[in-house]
C-alpha cells in the first residue's frame, strides 16, 4: 500500500513540474554554426557570481546572464517531470503484482 502512495505522490510532483515548466515556458533559443556541447543559449539566474574585471565575488539578486548549454532549463524540467511520473507509474505498477 506504501508503493500506491508514493507512486501517487510522484505522479503528481511529475505533473506539477511539467504544467509549470509549460506555464511559465522559459526562453531560450538555437545557436547555429557551434560546437554540440553549447547547442542553446538562455538567461540564467546567479545572484553570486565573480567580477571578471576586479576579480572579487559580488552578489546581486536580480543579476541574468546569458548562458549557453546543451540543454535549456526547459527541456531538463520536461525530463524530469516525466521520470517521476514515469517512476510513480512503475510504483504504483509493482504494489499491485502479487
Amino acid at each position: 500500500m506504501s508503493f500506491v502512495i508514493f507512486g501517487l505522490i510522484l505522479d503528481i510532483l511529475g505533473v506539477f513540474i511539467i504544467t509549470l515548466t509549460e506555464i511559465i515556458n522559459p526562453r531560450f533559443g538555437k545557436i547555429n554554426g557551434q560546437s554540440l556541447r553549447k547547442t542553446y543559449w538562455w538567461n540564467g539566474w546567479r545572484p553570486f557570481y565573480k567580477n571578471t574585471q576586479t576579480l572579487k565575488w559580488v552578489i546581486k539578486w536580480n543579476h541574468k546572464p546569458v548562458v549557453e548549454g546543451m540543454l535549456p532549463p526547459k527541456y531538463k524540467l520536461e525530463i524530469f517531470g516525466l521520470l517521476l511520473t514515469l517512476v510513480g507509474f512503475v510504483l504504483q505498477l509493482v504494489s499491485y503484482i502479487p
